[in-house]
């Protein structure tokens, strides 16, 4: 995010060794080594958060604008209906749910557990989500796919423990929705 750490640094330096094009993606007025690379595509201005949060969306949605080009240029794909053009629109939509993110975290803000379970490609989400909360409250927190989560993390769970089931329309829904009635039945909140 900040482009000033020394792995930042290491692999700008590894990949300009090997003779592989570079591309930095970082937020505003990275370290010097960083910048030594072919491309570097600034984000964000340098945030106080420990989470990031503001830089790891820039990043995810300037990596989506990379994509979505080279898709078209090599005529590898076009234009859908969700494309980057739609993200101003669900970031505002999302910022909106502010006022019941923070009647929820009042409710929640007992407890010391929270599992983050998803499936295909909103397990990354599910694993951010979890790293969002360990580094904003030093709480634990863990990131599962449904599957994984059945196969025995959900055991140790019990009545102090959240489990956030992130389950959009698709082929693992319907398991979440079997596991979200489970931790319903051990008392942990779903």
């Amino acid at each position: 995010h900040r482009g000033w750490k020394t792995f930042s640094e290491r692999a700008t330096k590894m990949v300009k060794e090997k003779g592989a094009l570079s591309i930095s993606v970082t937020g505003k007025n990275p370290q010097k080594e960083v910048t030594l690379g072919e491309h570097v595509l600034l984000t964000s201005y340098q945030e106080l958060s420990s989470a990031h949060t503001v830089s790891y969306v820039t990043a995810l949605a300037v990596l989506l604008q990379l994509a979505e080009a080279t898709a078209q240029k090599l005529g590898l794909g076009t234009k859908t209906a969700e494309t980057s053009e739609q993200l101003p629109q669900h970031l505002k939509s999302a910022l909106a749910l502010e006022p019941q993110a923070k009647k929820l975290a009042e409710r929640l803000a007992d407890r010391k557990r929270f599992v983050f379970v998803s499936y295909g490609p909103n397990l990354n989400t599910a694993f951010e989500a979890a790293l969002k909360m360990q580094e904003t409250t030093f709480l634990f927190a863990a990131g599962y796919e449904v599957e994984q989560f059945l196969h025995g993390p959900w055991v140790s769970l019990g009545p102090g423990a959240v489990v956030f089931f992130i389950a959009p329309w698709g082929a693992g829904k319907e398991r979440c929705l079997q596991a979200m009635n489970a931790m319903k039945d051990i008392g942990a909140t779903a």
